[in-house]
């Protein structure tokens, strides 16, 4: 009786370890979800996986904060498709989630990154906004390098402001150049982590804009070593 108990908790050990050390398997196939797709271009299977992550996730902040991430991405996708109908939808969704998170970690970097790049769509969609929202945007990737200057994406949106801002209000391809590769000095390389990628992606395109087409050329060859991997930057 005894062995058989012992047998039977032996199974449940081993049943259990394997749960455990399946878990960040789990996560990590869908960060390879979000980085596979980005690299191929297609990211239609983006929304499914975000709602999916916020459903079985609803509490947990990490996950939560993948998602909202993603949210950020796909966003900037379908601005560049034309869907501005679905991304002023999905804003609202997610700066209302984003706000709910906000009052939680206030103080939250990477949060922050994110507000400024959901205010950064609001100028996108209405450019007449832009003297209005301009400084909302300026101020929350500042908050973000300010409360934590080892967070990529405060950084990362840093670039991107400094980037599509009009010279005459500010903007600087150079200085945001400096950004990007700031922020790619501090985010962890990863073949798993569409955000490294997107970081490289937009140092290639300040390189480009600012003439550094040596550089440009050799970061383009680095994204495209996978066949058919990122083949849509032969298009930017």
């Amino acid at each position: 009786m005894e062995r058989k108990k012992n047998k039977a908790l032996t199974i449940f050990l081993f049943l259990l370890i394997g749960i455990i050390t399946g878990l960040p398997a789990a996560s990590q196939q869908v960060g390879c979800f979000f980085r596979e797709t980005y690299a191929k271009g297609n990211l239609d299977g983006w929304e499914a996986q975000i709602y999916s992550l916020e459903k079985q996730y609803p509490g947990d902040f990490d996950k939560m904060t993948e998602a909202l991430t993603a949210r950020y991405g796909y966003m900037g996708y379908l601005l560049g498709q034309k869907e501005n109908s679905k991304v002023r939808k999905l804003l609202d969704e997610t700066e209302k989630l984003l706000d709910e998170w906000l009052k939680k970690r206030p103080g939250n970097a990477r949060l922050l990154a994110i507000r400024a790049g959901l205010i950064g769509f609001r100028i996108g969609l209405t450019p007449l906004r832009a003297p209005m929202l301009g400084q909302r945007n300026l101020d929350a990737w500042e908050s973000a390098i300010r409360n934590d200057p080892g967070e990529p994406m405060g950084w990362l949106e840093k670039g991107n402001s400094l980037f599509y801002r009009p010279s005459m209000f500010g903007g600087d391809k150079k200085e945001a150049e400096a950004a990007f590769r700031k922020a790619l000095q501090l985010v962890e390389p990863s073949e798993c982590d569409w955000i490294y990628s997107f970081i490289q992606v937009r140092l290639y395109e300040a390189c480009k804009a600012n003439g550094k087409t040596g550089e440009a050329e050799s970061i383009r060859k680095k994204l495209q070593d996978k066949p058919g991997h990122f083949k849509w930057l032969d298009t930017l």
